[in-house]
């Protein structure tokens, strides 16, 4: 059986094992041997003593594994790596199975039929909204990256994907993928029929344009999370370093923060382009594209930064003529 390692599994891992090879006094030997089982490790504490008490934690764990005397062995090392492990690993089957449905995009080569055997098998097994909601956005994702060779069932893909409960950022790319099956489906058309298309291709990005907006307000008013509790620091036993997590903690869910606020701003940027692109061919409708933004998209700026976009690349195509 393959085991997954989430990212809270990968953290709980690290912190584990080297609260206790640093107390063993082991750390410096122990770098290859993290990396051998398989565990993508940054361990930044575990040469320095300092900086692995000021982020590193679980120490009742990690007591009971080193002696009191601070002795160890080589026994007591693979010991508490393999307990550590065992500890953090998290066996998600879902989503083995969905990254064994993700191996088989393979381009225009991608085994179709296989792929929606396998995700029709999951929709069987796994019933719950959220559960149907990753297996119908894996399925849209593997068409999606694969020529979007059949894009009358991207579309039913999307859709029942949409309409269950799912991360905000795979929301995002699905109506990326929205739009891109119905600029295939209508391929190759010009002159009055791509006139006639194109309020239709647009109009699944202008939606991801106002889902944009709701998540950055929503990310942006999100607490941040508070620190660890405060560690006793003294003779008895307890950290004989500064416990300055509550800083780091800090700064780093500063950073996640932004990091997502980045991400969501790509995928504004994205529907913008594709937007431009479209309304930068002939015939050139910037009104038309105006009046549907007033329509779909509430806030006034957003529609504005999308007219200077549309705007910038008609001109950019009419100097090319």
């Amino acid at each position: 059986m393959k085991w997954k390692v989430t990212d809270d599994a990968h953290a709980r891992f690290i912190e584990v094992a080297s609260q206790a090879l640093q107390m063993a006094g082991c750390g410096s030997i122990c770098r290859g041997f993290l990396t051998a089982i398989g565990v993508r490790a940054k361990i930044r504490g575990v040469a320095c003593a300092q900086t692995s008490h000021q982020y590193l934690g679980n120490e009742p764990f990690a007591r009971r594994i080193v002696s009191n005397t601070g002795k160890t062995t080589v026994a007591t090392i693979v010991i508490t790596m393999l307990v550590a492990l065992a500890e953090a690993v998290i066996a998600d089957e879902l989503e083995k199975k969905l990254t064994e449905v993700d191996k088989l995009r393979a381009g225009f080569e991608t085994r179709f039929d296989e792929v929606e055997n396998r995700c029709k098998a999951l929709l069987a097994e796994y019933t719950k909204p959220e559960e149907q909601a990753r297996i119908y956005y894996e399925w849209a994702h593997v068409e999606g990256r694969s020529g979007l060779q059949h894009p009358e069932k991207e579309l039913e893909y999307v859709k029942k994907a949409l309409s269950l409960p799912l991360d905000r950022e795979k929301r995002l790319q699905l109506h990326m993928y929205w739009g891109n099956s119905l600029e295939v489906t209508h391929r190759g058309v010009r002159g009055t029929a791509l006139k006639n298309a194109r309020p239709e291709i647009v109009a699944p990005y202008l939606q991801g344009i106002t889902e944009c907006l709701k998540n950055l307000a929503d990310v942006q008013n999100e607490p941040l999370p508070p620190p660890p509790p405060q560690r006793a620091v003294g003779s008895s036993g307890a950290y004989p370093m500064p416990d300055n997590r509550a800083l780091t903690a800090r700064s780093s869910a500063k950073w996640r923060k932004e990091r997502k606020l980045e991400r969501i701003r790509g995928f504004q940027a994205a529907f913008e382009n594709q937007i431009a692109y479209l309304y930068s061919r002939m015939p050139f409708a910037p009104a038309e594209i105006e009046t549907l933004s007033e329509r779909m998209v509430p806030d006034k700026v957003a529609r504005e930064r999308l007219m200077v976009r549309v705007r910038a690349e008609v001109e950019k195509r009419t100097a090319e003529k």
